[in-house]
């Protein structure tokens, strides 16, 4: 473990052990493995060592090759598991993706801080100090772990509230300790609106503990300046017992059941956090209403929706998708958003919503991906792209410009990647887009209608991929026959029609060569594959249900009762025959 100039060091956490199994017990293989797969990592799996070492071994290194990102140091873990600590250095790199010269963490004063606590987006809007990552289970992939990070000061050179005649004293008074730090928090729940504000609490606490140690040293007369001068001044110890302090009270609070509440006290002297859990229908559904409540205001707030449509047309397609920005907020959002998006599909690739610069051969790799790399002054260069050159079947998106760069081959395809019926959808969608589009900067984005409108263009596009995985299923399994001209009344049944929506297709029998050839290359995907096994074995356990309800029924053992009037008299007849007047 290393420290490079004062910058980098990492702080993590995994909450309610006791309730929540660890992820780091969900793979034999070790973390590292679960955030990049065996097939995508040099050498074969068996031989590849569970955990990477950082930083990685000098080796000859290309032009074009970007500097290693700057060793970082693991202060603090908890609970504390010393034998899992190797597992997670590999988490080190992905945790500072500004190399070696980060932005300055903003809006890190006390009082923004404070205010962050209380609002219910403001936790969302710090572009260059939260994101979050994902890191799947090797065994199974719908089990996935979130880490959800905050970049913080810790012991900052200069501070924007202090006061100029007190710069230097502080600086003395602090010790010599990492000028930020990274505080990461491992979940199986995607709790955003809880855990970043915890987050946000530790950094509350360790202000407020610096300022309150510095009146007091002030505060003290001239006599005491010896004292002043043997006291101790506040170091990482300091920092680790506020942060221990806050995991302790975070693994007593009780995760509430759907639609319940939740409470958690920082500190007396620090607003309660309040978590509300939505009532959903399952997990799954509450997590995709969680993950789009997050996420999908950024994507919608920059890009337009002909852009994300192409983008989740691109995906159904399975070519890889990189998503660029300045900003690690806007990267690791995006990429959340549109893998959400993707519903009832489920991604078949890696998802790396930061990726780390010595992993860029991943973009060679023969399978599908979406990733989110972080640039830096991409938005004032036009026309920017991260690649060295164009890169076939990579399309690279420029968040900050809203801008796409493909391959020419790719170019010459590029109707041929648009979802079917993309344009109507489109018209469809624009009164909402215009609400959204553009108007991220704004400092209470997104409001309620806003975030009503978001929900709205989720639902909408959620519904027209349902239509296309029943289509395509339905022409699958010989039901209609795309291309023809013959009515079809087996579609009508997945989905009701809706304008602009690819359910008129089945209706109407009017399917252009080029929407029955998305349909086609679609049903060869790996995704596809995934819905069309998962949709048999629903039907089969949905048959095998009905035949014993049946059986239930027709048992001889259930006495039915049937109730009836003949000329004013009532009957009751059992069902073994017998009649009562």
């Amino acid at each position: 473990m290393w420290s490079l100039k004062r910058q980098s060091q990492t702080i993590l956490d995994n909450v309610n052990e006791d309730r929540v199994p660890s992820p780091l017990r969900r793979a034999a293989t070790g973390f590292f493995s679960n955030f990049v797969p065996n097939g995508l990592r040099s050498g074969a799996p068996s031989s590849a060592p569970s955990t990477p070492p950082l930083p990685p071994p000098a080796a000859p290194v290309k032009d074009n090759t970007p500097p290693p990102s700057p060793a970082s140091k693991l202060l603090c873990v908890y609970p504390p598991k010393a034998g899992e600590v190797q597992e997670l250095e590999g988490l080190l790199e992905i945790c500072f993706p500004y190399g070696e010269e980060p932005p300055l963490a903003s809006d890190f004063s006390l009082a923004s801080l404070k205010r962050s606590l209380q609002e219910r987006h403001r936790t969302y809007r710090s572009l260059d100090s939260t994101f979050v990552l994902t890191i799947t289970s090797a065994s199974n992939p719908t089990e996935v772990t979130y880490a959800i990070c905050v970049r913080c000061p810790l012991f900052p050179e200069n501070d924007d509230n202090d006061d100029p005649d007190s710069k230097n004293e502080e600086t003395l008074y602090l010790a010599d300790g990492p000028t930020q730090c990274c505080l990461c928090l491992l979940s199986p729940y995607p709790f955003f609106g809880l855990f970043f504000k915890v987050l946000y609490g530790i950094a509350v606490l360790w202000n407020t503990k610096r300022r309150e140690a510095l009146k007091a040293r002030n505060d003290k007369s001239a006599s005491d300046k010896m004292a002043i001068m043997l006291e101790k001044p506040l170091g990482m110890l300091d920092f680790v017992e506020v942060f221990q302090g806050v995991m302790e009270r975070l693994k007593d609070m009780q995760i509430p059941s759907m639609g319940g509440w939740s409470r958690m006290v920082l500190s007396p002297k620090v607003t309660a956090l309040a978590f509300h859990r939505p009532h959903n229908a399952s997990l799954a559904v509450e997590r995709r209403h969680l993950l789009l409540e997050y996420a999908a205001p950024t994507l919608f707030g920059l890009l337009s929706v002909d852009q994300v449509l192409f983008l989740l047309g691109c995906l159904c397609s399975e070519r890889k998708v990189l998503v660029v920005s300045d900003h690690v907020n806007i990267v690791s959002s995006c990429v959340l958003a549109l893998i959400t998006l993707l519903h009832p599909l489920q991604w078949a690739g890696p998802v790396i919503t930061v990726l780390p610069p010595r992993l860029d051969e991943l973009l060679e790799a023969p399978v599908p991906l979406i990733a989110g790399r972080v640039s830096i002054n991409s938005a004032s260069i036009c026309n920017f792209s991260t690649l060295d050159r164009p890169m076939k079947d990579v399309i690279e998106m420029n968040m900050d410009q809203n801008s796409l760069h493909m391959h020419e081959e790719d170019l010459i395809t590029y109707h041929e990647l648009k979802l079917p019926e993309c344009d109507e959808l489109v018209h469809e969608l624009d009164p909402y887009s215009e609400l959204l589009f553009g108007k991220h900067d704004a400092p209470d984005f997104p409001t309620v209608q806003q975030d009503e409108a978001c929900k709205i263009m989720c639902a909408r596009i959620h519904h027209h991929i349902e239509s296309m995985c029943a289509l395509a299923m339905a022409d699958k399994d010989g039901g209609i026959l795309i291309g023809s001209d013959s009515p079809d009344d087996v579609f009508s049944s997945f989905s009701s029609p809706s304008r602009g929506s690819i359910t008129r297709l089945g209706a109407q029998r009017r399917c252009s060569a080029m929407v029955a050839d998305y349909i086609h290359r679609f049903q060869e995907t790996q995704m596809f594959s995934m819905f069309s096994l998962q949709a048999h074995d629903t039907q089969n356990e949905s048959d095998e249900g009905e035949i014993e309800r049946d059986d239930s029924e027709y048992d001889g053992n259930v006495d039915e009762e049937y109730h009836y009037d003949v000329d004013g008299i009532s009957y009751e007849v059992h069902s073994n025959g017998n009649r009562k007047d």
